[in-house]
């Protein structure tokens, strides 16, 4: 008897299966039978188990029950692939889609495929929004795809207020710290808050600021920055 995974997940195998085919048809059986018999917590188990092989997990995939599981595990990247292309589950799908995005190993054909596949999840778009693309050319194709979605004005929006923001913890030139007040968005002004650059009179307006998104956060943040400088 051979096994297959590392210890403590470990699947039978007859000796003889020395070949891919052999050895992919018995963990199919083998996780049929379990699956079967009702011994759904030893494969639940499997699901969350580090060791398991990636024949195994792909095999377990067929469930529907067990796609949660599966889904929030980071790889292997095979597995995820079968579960966001073969079964559109949202996790995966995000999970491959922000790491094709931000990773610079992964390849700007691979990037462009994958959101061609899945450009109908404006979650998934509005999520990539927030992130900075591993090269211009990713961002590029980030944004052609978002300029023919129905809800392009909205999405675009929000990657520009994302930028708004990278801007605002970086300024120092007063007019730009100006502007980026006079934006009146709310996450730009918590960043604006954190900006050792902000002017004492824009952080004591902070300070008082009520009725708009964040007003706690950017009112901490702005009484912790004057505090500072009077120390």
């Amino acid at each position: 008897m051979s096994t297959i995974d590392t210890e403590p997940c470990i699947i039978p195998l007859d000796a003889s299966a020395n070949d891919t085919e052999s050895i992919s048809v018995q963990i199919k059986d083998f996780v049929t039978y379990q699956y079967e018999t009702g011994n759904r917590s030893y494969l639940h188990w499997l699901c969350s188990c580090e060791g398991a092989s990636e024949e195994v997990l792909i095999e377990l995939s067929q469930f529907e029950e067990f796609r949660s599981q599966l889904g929030h595990r980071s790889g292997p990247r095979r597995l995820l692939e079968v579960l966001a292309d073969k079964y559109n589950y949202d996790e995966a799908i995000l999970t491959l889609g922000r790491s094709l995005f931000v990773v610079s190993d992964e390849n700007l054909a691979a990037f462009t495929a994958f959101l061609d596949r899945h450009q109908k999840h404006e979650w998934l778009l509005q999520s990539l929004a927030y992130l900075q693309a591993s090269s211009s050319q990713k961002d590029a194709v980030y944004q052609e795809t978002v300029s023919q979605h129905p809800s392009s004005d909205r999405l675009t929006r929000i990657r520009q207020v994302v930028d708004l923001q990278q801007r605002a913890s970086e300024a120092s030139d007063p007019s730009e710290l100006q502007e980026l007040f006079d934006s009146g968005e709310s996450s730009v002004w918590l960043a604006l808050a954190g900006n050792p650059q902000a002017p004492a009179a824009m952080l004591e307006e902070f300070a008082t600021v009520k009725e708009v998104k964040h007003a706690n956060a950017i009112r901490h943040a702005a009484r912790q920055a004057l505090a500072k400088r009077k120390n």
